[in-house]
């Protein structure tokens, strides 16, 4: 059977982590996305201690979506646990498609993001040799106009797949 994206057929899913987490501190965010970046952090040291992996294992890190906002937040969240990226290396899907002059405040789509930059920009830059290895941390938010009325935390769910070229 033939893949669906030709780009697809040369590259192998080495690790895929599933990992749901609601963060207290997030409850006084009016946006929904940047609630995902405590997720999106577990998400990511979890793998990395999963694996034995760091942040100079990869050529690049997306995320997806916490725009601008949720990557700083991000930023701040993994420098606390000891695992700062380099600045240019961790992407943020929803940044890269969005410019801050576009007042996209925490970003678009998260599902929409993230599979627009990793199907039409990851798997491409990965199969002309830009990259090697790259990690991708989408997320999104479980929202629920009941619970956020109620003034509950909106749970914020990541999962990470490694992406890596064929030899």
């Amino acid at each position: 059977m033939e893949p669906v994206n030709p780009h697809c057929q040369h590259f192998l899913m080495l690790f895929i982590r599933f990992f749901e987490h609601s963060h207290d501190t997030v409850r006084s965010i009016s946006w929904s996305l940047p609630s995902t970046a405590p997720a999106v952090a577990d998400t990511i040291t979890a793998h990395f201690e999963d694996t034995g992996r760091d942040f100079g294992d990869y050529d690049r890190v997306f995320t997806g979506d916490l725009g601008w906002i949720g990557r700083d937040i991000l930023m701040e969240l993994l420098a606390e646990r000891g695992a700062a990226p380099d600045g240019e290396k961790l992407v943020d899907c929803g940044a890269s498609l969005f410019s801050q002059e576009q007042d996209p405040h925490a970003g678009g789509s998260g599902c929409g993001c993230v599979a627009a930059v990793t199907c039409g920009y990851v798997l491409r830059g990965i199969e002309e040799g830009a990259w090697r290895r790259v990690l991708v941390a989408a997320s999104g938010a479980m929202l629920s106009p009941t619970s956020s009325q109620q003034g509950e935390s909106i749970p914020g769910i990541s999962y990470a797949a490694a992406l890596e070229a064929d030899d």
